[in-house]
């Protein structure tokens, strides 16, 4: 298909050189195409789009005088590979009304053909399809088309172009706007239909069997798709913008994706290396003045024990502000002085407090808006920054010689490769941490790589340590000389025991462990657990090793510390004092880098707990997971000169194309991206009313429960990756759904962005039913969008009811008591002036009832 700037065509025109279409003998026809590759990749392989193999099939149709397409299954994607492929539609010999026609490819210019579809060719009517009376139907909800991108990232689907502009839900419904430039040469563009399909699929498999395909009209450049989630699958509808129907398909069916069948044999494309530069704040015009409260956070001693001092006072003082200030909150900015480098040169004087960084990130990821970062070369604060900063939603700033800076992650040249000349190899690396997954990965690739042939292996169990006397045995087998000792490196006498004697010429120090908590329920037992292994054996290393002559000393970080990563505010600080740490090591004149890797696959004792959800949470963040050879690959692509923070990590920028992403993601968002997200925003990009409250004032109490009842629904299927807001049951229990801490407190987050409420960090579990937390939303949103008075809703419900109602005199007696008693409530709540409708407003209908009763001496 035509993407922007990739003129590159499925279907030339019939004229085209290397298209031709062939007559057979017996009545068949074959239609030959030259196929290059696409901007579709599935797992980082470019295949072509599943629609456009049904768009072959169309124009098939087309010259064969059968309008429908009865059948298409797709058996075998058509992967392009590093080449480009030849590809055959053979149509059968007509038989009675229906052609058979089989897709056959191959690679250009030889090789055996492979058969990738078959599909059925019939006559028949074309059926019209009927858009909605309104577009989008009022009660829709709007869908998060970023987070769709996310999703089809998260199954290894990578849309380059964005043709997907605006989506809403209603019931079981995915109503869609979609568009491309150039529709020219095509029946019905594949770009039009695939990212549409995959996203009505949620990611959880790709679309593989069409059925019931009719066409009455080509070259649409803009469709409004209804997909209607049926018994096996999704049904289609689809109109041009102006409403006159293009498309009607009876059933398109999914298959999941293995990732085995995208196996091309050629290489994947490189990972890039990232770092963070600090660049000027971004001007937001005159910011009206913000009430923002400072905190001045300076430890001016040095060390590991000063380390964990500063970050447990810390957490202590964000613990007293969230439980303080839960609902309506003023920002905390916490200041810190030459804590993290900033600019070139900077020493990183404030060690100590390195790591309260990391805390800081996370309590930021956990609670959006309630801290700001802040750290000096020792100058006071001026209010106009945090002003400045708060009106540009920047959550981190450095200044620096008066100037505001803030963080910005970059893509830096990874061209200079790690040679055998940067790890020594005439004396011993050290690697902390050894017998463990990724230790013992680094251990065999510096081995067989960089030829390192003498290696110390230190970890708690030593040669105890599951596997550990088999990688002695594989490293010993490859001719190196392996020593695995039992070693606690955060112990400082028994570290300098072991090295005692030995000449070291490297140091990787892979340790550590998690214990993971929410900002409000960290112990101090889990935060010490965390920080000795990182910390307090780094800086171990840092002073034992500080007059050897290392060619190395790479410390293992972690992109949680970089952007703060939810439910991990100990582990995010333990990794930010290790980057500062190195840092400093720089500043000083000695070898130090600090590697910040992403979310490896393979799993080991720190992540052996993680599940699909947290996988499928790390996607929706832009975290992808590392094969090992992607990982080494990353690492042998640093260089001596790389910055001493790098990150090291697979990143899906589409992820950060919403706007609740940290400021620090912001400069890797493409600016099509950019584009495509304003334009679905803008008022006149469609005639939705995005204001919920006031959506909500025009709707009946029922469709106002309705309506949030699909927003909680939308969002517990993207945080539990459950596939379709309609397998969410209303009914059924959070908790029995498997959400946990971290999921509830992302779900409450992203209704708070979507409602615009302050729900309690609690409120998932306050409200613990889907149904119930719409009820919820819609008492709170109810109240503050339409003026109406708290307890409305349910008013108006009652007189529903009793209206309705045929009610016998006996109970329409006792109802009226216990109205009359309600009433009495009310009444002396006004004399004493007690605030009774608050009483009314946080008591349940039953709680209320039952106080009426026993007034009356009813129960």
């Amino acid at each position: 298909p035509t993407y922007a700037f990739q003129r590159q065509r499925f279907w030339p025109e019939p004229a085209a050189p290397g298209s031709a279409t062939v007559s057979l003998a017996d009545g068949g026809m074959v239609f030959a195409q030259h196929v290059t590759a696409s901007g579709y990749l599935v797992h980082q392989v470019p295949v072509v789009p599943e629609a456009a193999v049904l768009d072959w099939l169309i124009r098939a149709s087309e010259e064969t005088g059968l309008p429908v397409v009865r059948e298409l299954t797709l058996s075998k994607p058509l992967t392009v590979g590093a080449g480009d492929l030849d590809v055959q539609v053979v149509v059968a010999a007509p038989a009675e009304d229906e052609r058979a026609v089989t897709v056959y490819a191959r690679p250009a210019g030889g090789g055996s053909w492979t058969r990738h579809a078959q599909g059925i060719l019939a006559s028949g009517g074309t059926t019209s399809a009927m858009p909605p009376i309104q577009w989008p139907p009022a009660d829709a909800l709007p869908v998060d088309v970023d987070d769709l991108y996310r999703r089809l990232a998260t199954a290894g689907i990578d849309v380059q172009e964005t043709t997907l502009h605006a989506a809403w839900r209603t019931g079981n419904v995915l109503y869609a706007e979609v568009s491309v430039p150039d529709a020219a040469g095509f029946r019905i563009h594949p770009d039009l239909l695939q990212a549409a399909l995959v996203a009505g699929f949620a990611g959880t498999g790709s679309p593989t069997g069409w059925r019931g395909v009719s066409v009455t009209a080509t070259g649409a450049e803009q469709l409004r798709l209804c997909l209607t989630e049926t018994a096996d699958g999704i049904s289609v509808t689809a109109t041009d913008h102006a409403g006159a129907p293009v498309l009607s398909i009876d059933e398109v069916t999914s298959t999941v994706i293995d990732p085995a069948d995208y196996v091309t044999g050629g290489a994947a494309p490189a990972d890039p290396l990232y770092a963070v530069q600090w660049v000027p704040m971004p001007d937001a015009g005159v910011a009206p003045a913000a009430e923002v409260v400072v905190l001045r956070h300076v430890t001016p001693e040095s060390g590991a024990d000063a380390a964990h001092r500063s970050i447990r006072t810390m957490l202590d003082t964000l613990r007293t502000r969230l439980a303080d200030d839960s609902q309506d909150a003023t920002p905390l900015a916490v200041v810190t002085e030459n804590a993290i480098a900033a600019t070139a040169g900077d020493g990183v004087t404030g060690l100590a407090d390195a790591g309260v960084w990391g805390l800081l990130r996370s309590a930021q990821a956990e609670h959006p808006g309630r801290f700001i970062a802040v750290d000096t070369d020792a100058a006071e604060v001026p209010e106009a920054v945090l002003s400045a900063a708060v009106a540009a939603g920047e959550s981190q700033i450095a200044l620096r010689k008066g100037q505001a800076l803030v963080p910005r992650l970059t893509v830096i040249d990874a061209a200079d490769r790690l040679d055998e000349a940067v790890w020594d190899s005439t004396g011993t690396v050290l690697i902390t941490g050894g017998t463990g997954s990724l230790g013992a990965l680094v251990a065999r690739h510096l081995v067989e790589r960089h030829g390192v042939r003498d290696l110390l292996l230190t970890g708690r169990r030593g040669l105890a340590a599951p596997g550990a006397e088999q990688l002695r045995d594989d490293l010993t087998g490859l001719g190196a000389v392996v020593e695995i000792v039992a070693c606690d490196v955060a112990d400082r006498g028994e570290l300098a025991g072991v090295l005692a004697g030995r000449r070291l010429t490297g140091v990787v120090h892979a340790a550590g462990v998690l214990q993971d908590g929410l900002i409000e329920t960290l112990t101090v037992e889990q935060v010490d657990a965390v920080l000795r292994p990182k910390i307090d054996a780094a800086w171990n290393l840092h002073e034992l090793t500080r007059d050897a002559d290392l060619s190395a000393f790479v410390l293992f970080s972690s992109f949680a510390g970089v952007t703060g990563s939810a439910g991990q505010g100990n582990y995010a600080a333990a990794n930010t004092a290790l980057d500062a740490l190195a840092a400093h090591r720089r500043a000083a004149g000695l070898p130090g880098i600090s590697l910040a890797w992403g979310f490896w696959e393979i799993r080991s004792a720190m992540t052996d707990k993680i599940g699909a959800v947290d996988v499928a949470r790390y996607a929706r963040s832009g975290l992808l997971p590392m094969s090992p050879e992607q990982g080494l690959a990353l690492l042998d692509a640093v260089s001596a000169a790389a910055p001493a923070l790098t990150v090291t990590a697979r990143l899906d920028v589409r992820a950060f194309a919403s706007a609740d992403v940290p400021s620090i993601l912001r400069g890797l968002v493409p600016v099509s991206r950019r584009r495509s997200v304003a334009a679905a925003a803008a008022p006149e990009a469609s005639p939705y009313d995005s204001d919920l409250a006031a959506r909500l004032a025009r709707l009946s109490a029922p469709k106002q429960e309705s309506l949030l009842l699909e927003l909680v629904r939308a969002h517990v299927a993207t945080v539990l990756g459950s596939g379709t807001p309609h397998a969410v049951q209303a009914e059924r229990g959070f908790l029995d759904m498997g959400v946990s801490s971290l999921t509830a407190l992302e779900l409450r987050n992203r209704l708070n962005a979507a409602t615009g409420l302050k729900l309690a960090s609690t409120a998932v579990f306050d409200h613990p039913t889907p149904v119930g937390l719409a009820q919820h939303l819609q008492l709170s949103l109810v109240g503050q969008g339409s003026g109406r008075e708290p307890g409305s809703a349910e008013l108006a419900g009652l007189e529903a009811v009793i209206a309705g109602a045929a009610l016998d005199p006996a109970a329409r007696d006792r109802l009226a008591r216990r109205l009359q008693a309600l009433q009495w409530q009310l009444d002396a709540g006004a004399e004493t002036g007690v605030d009774q409708t608050a009483v009314l407003d946080a008591s349940t209908d039953d709680e209320m009832f039952d106080l009426i009763d026993k007034e009356l001496g009813l129960t």
